[in-house]
């Protein structure tokens, strides 16, 4: 088994909030995936991000 740690930026779970001109993060659980291609997803997990 090989076990890898990968850390997402947190602007992947936010969103260009024009009203406040600023970005903003959207709460919730996301899903990480790795695959070799799209068709060919190897692994799926879920990631909670909070606000």
């Amino acid at each position: 088994m090989t076990e890898a740690r990968i850390t997402l930026p947190r602007r992947a779970a936010q969103i260009r909030d024009p009203s406040e001109g600023d970005w903003r993060t959207l709460a919730g659980t996301y899903t990480a995936e790795v695959a070799r291609s799209f068709a060919d997803r190897r692994l799926t997990v879920p990631v909670a991000v909070d606000g």
